[in-house]
């Protein structure tokens, strides 16, 4: 959508706890700008944001469209992390850190509307034909509510155990009128000959109208690796992921095992999961 992208952000503090940030940027894609200004005040551990904004939010509750991994998938293979829509509105929030908590709550009023795939180079598309998939049409809607996260953890050391949970939550009137809700939970822990093991899982469910941009998206390397990000979508969903990998963080080698299952909420089901078994590594984990 954005091709290449450039902008910049400026920040002016007035006082050592308030603080004035504004944020532009624009691609060669559909050259239509996106900025954000944002009004902070309180201190580092509990402080409120009052900002308005017009750009592109992402789809889903655990990919990042916008992060260096999908730009350089982008322009290796022509194709990105996530999906996404344009968003314009305000907001007012409010986030709270503690030593093992972290609590964000945010009213908004937005207007949401789809945007067009405008770009199709890769590095890949010099050697054979581009084959670039079109962007998740989202249900141009306005809406009004709040949301909240809920972010725990236990431990830090990679050689013990830790734990980690959220909890997500969202409810909005308007143009569409829906309660939306997410959890999950992770443990890892060092295993015999110097391995580590890790375990996820999570569920949620959407209820009220189904905005396309507000559904459970599965696939792909958060959720679902071997398979395609638009894999399973629907009102609901449930997931698991295990793996087995090298014990030395900085760069790990491993198997892994993904399952999971997204559809109508009427409908949920434990029965015939999607399913991927497979070998993966990663850096600076």
């Amino acid at each position: 959508v954005e091709g290449l992208s450039g902008g910049g952000r400026l920040d002016l503090p007035f006082t050592p706890s308030t603080s004035l940030g504004l944020e532009a940027r624009i691609g060669t894609g559909d050259r239509e700008p996106n900025g954000t200004a944002s009004l902070r005040w309180g201190p580092e551990d509990r402080y409120w944001t009052l900002a308005g904004y017009h750009r592109l939010t992402g789809v889903g509750d655990w990919t990042s469209p916008f992060s260096l991994t999908s730009s350089l998938q982008n322009l290796v293979l022509g194709a990105s992390i996530g999906e996404f829509y344009r968003a314009t509105g305000a907001s007012l929030g409010y986030s709270r850190t503690g030593r093992a908590t972290r609590l964000d709550l945010t009213g908004f009023v937005e207007r949401h509307r789809t945007v067009a795939r405008t770009t199709d180079f890769s590095l890949a598309g010099i050697v054979r034909d581009p084959v670039v998939r079109e962007v998740l049409a989202a249900d141009p809607a306005e809406t009004g509510g709040g949301r909240g996260s809920l972010r725990w953890y236990s431990g830090q050391d990679p050689r013990g155990l830790i734990l980690t949970a959220q909890l997500l939550a969202e409810v909005a009137t308007g143009d569409a009128t829906y309660r939306r809700g997410v959890a999950t939970v992770s443990a890892s822990h060092p295993l015999f000959g110097g391995l580590a093991g890790a375990v996820e899982a999570g569920a949620g469910a959407l209820w009220g109208d189904e905005l396309a941009q507000k559904s459970f998206l599965l696939g792909g390397p958060y959720t679902l690796r071997g398979f395609d990000e638009r894999a399973a979508r629907g009102s609901s969903f449930w997931r698991g992921r295990a793996e087995v990998a090298s014990g030395f963080a900085g760069a790990r080698v491993g198997l892994f095992t993904d399952a999971g299952w997204a559809g109508p909420r009427d409908a949920f089901t434990l029965d015939d999961p999607l399913v991927s078994v497979g070998v993966g590594g990663s850096l600076l984990d």
